[in-house]
């Protein structure tokens, strides 16, 4: 039975990009955020039953009470929203992702089943990267989506008046498609560097994730996955006490490359992602803060619980932002393009305050999970790889907002909560792991703690 719920686990990994591929066709249009929580709840009750385990046992910790907590003030934001319809539909969909997180972290129940989500999630990012090779390859049996089907940031696009390509994978999106690429592809980076030991396998997965976003012509996540790779080098090098010039110049030379020759996808002459990197402060200017500040204007008016679930684009057309009656009434995606900005504006300080907590608990755990993955400490502390995924991902819910509304990005952070989170209370009694110097040894010229005794793996509790 446990070698079936794993294989379970890793195929839901491997369906992560494919949510919204699927959404209308084949059978598997019926896997979706409505059906989901339906069967993984009948699935689990069953699981349970024929394994004569007990429901949800074992310690909660942080992370999951703080999930609990946040989704309560979200109930509270809705209850006291403008337009209560709108907002209990929203909350119907954070109800299915409470569920979903839920069942699927009382789900890992063996480092198998890292094992398995971790290649699970390789499967699908090789298959995503072949889709979107062959749409940049004009392959049109991979296209997928119809014209009409793609999101508006996808396709062949003109943006400052220049044409530009973005290619949008499985999602349809190519802003989703890239955060899932920075983030999934720095995830497998830490894994097969660090945990596999494996660095062809390490850069040859990088580089393809680094080429498929400059296929999606994205400049955040490109930014974020090349300074993602500096810290965690030079954090690693630090911690081993081995020099990381080696592959922090390597790093460096694999951005450089795969910009100046795999960049000029381009239907007239110039290089589409160089004039979007110099155009940044325009669109920041004519578009992203003029929607902050509309945004902040209508927070102000509750600040504790915010505007409500699904009263965003309401509210902010009060406030004289340009919205049709559709946006309005559309109440899944609705967003300030900033996911920290739209959590604060939408559910208050209440619940951003809960929010930030998760963010910081899961930065937390997984950095002294990462300090666990070097030579001196035989530990396999899978949490670690997604410390680097931890940041990417932060750095791109800056500027894209895909968390709102993209099945694919909700799943995918499901899989990193989990992750993290079980990682993390494995390892929690560990002695040396407690340690305050152990936190800041990166930083430290002295010799390593775990050199003495007192914290040594083998005497561990």
């Amino acid at each position: 039975m446990a070698r079936f719920n794993n294989i379970l686990l890793s195929l839901l990994a491997l369906y992560v990009p494919f949510f919204n591929t699927f959404s209308t066709r084949t059978v598997l249009k019926y896997v979706n955020f409505d059906t989901l929580p339906i069967i993984l709840l009948a699935y689990f009750i069953a699981f349970c039953i024929i394994t004569n385990r007990r429901f949800f046992s074992g310690k909660l910790g942080n992370i999951t009470k703080f999930m609990l907590f946040l989704f309560a003030a979200k109930v509270i934001s809705g209850i006291l929203a403008f337009d209560t319809d709108l907002a209990f539909s929203e909350l119907l969909l954070e109800l299915e992702f409470l569920v979903i997180f839920l069942i699927v972290n009382s789900l890992l129940i063996d480092n198998k089943s890292y094992e398995y989500i971790i290649s699970g999630l390789l499967i699908g990012f090789l298959i995503s990267c072949f889709i979107a090779v062959m749409q940049k390859l004009g392959v049109q049996q991979f296209y997928i989506f119809t014209k009409g089907e793609l999101n508006i940031n996808a396709g062949l696009i003109k943006e400052n008046n220049t044409t530009l390509t973005r290619i949008w994978g499985p999602f349809g999106n190519s802003l989703g498609f890239s955060e899932y690429l920075a983030t999934v592809g720095i995830a497998l980076y830490s894994y097969f560097r660090w945990i596999k030991k494996n660095r062809l396998a390490a850069f040859g997965i990088i580089f393809l994730a680094i080429y498929c976003i400059i296929l999606t012509v994205s400049r955040t996540a490109l930014f974020a996955t090349g300074f993602t790779l500096l810290i965690l080098e030079f954090i690693y090098g630090r911690l081993t006490g081995k020099r990381a010039v080696l592959y922090v110049v390597s790093i460096v030379a694999i951005l450089l490359i795969a910009f100046l020759l795999l960049s000029p996808a381009i239907e007239d002459t110039g290089n589409p992602l160089l004039q979007r990197l110099t155009n940044a402060s325009q669109d920041l200017k004519e578009g992203r803060l003029n929607l902050w500040v509309k945004g902040f204007s209508a927070f102000q008016k509750n600040v504790f619980f915010g505007v409500g679930p699904g009263n965003l684009h309401m509210a902010l057309s009060a406030e004289g932002f340009p919205m049709t009656s559709e946006l309005i009434s559309n109440f899944d995606g609705q967003h300030v393009e900033n996911y920290f900005l739209t959590v604060l504006y939408t559910f208050g300080i209440v619940g951003f305050t809960f929010f930030m907590t998760i963010f910081f608990y899961l930065i937390k755990y997984s950095y002294r999970l990462f300090l666990l993955l070097n030579k001196k400490v035989q530990i396999t502390a899978y949490g670690g790889a997604f410390f680097g995924a931890m940041i990417t991902f932060t750095i791109l819910n800056i500027t894209i907002p895909a968390l709102v509304s993209e099945l694919s990005i909700k799943m995918m952070f499901i899989f990193m909560i989990v992750i993290i989170n079980n990682s993390f209370l494995t390892y929690d009694n560990v002695t040396f792991f407690k340690s305050n110097y152990f936190l800041l040894r990166p930083f430290q010229r002295k010799k390593s703690v775990l050199q003495n005794n007192k914290y040594s793996p083998q005497t561990r509790t």
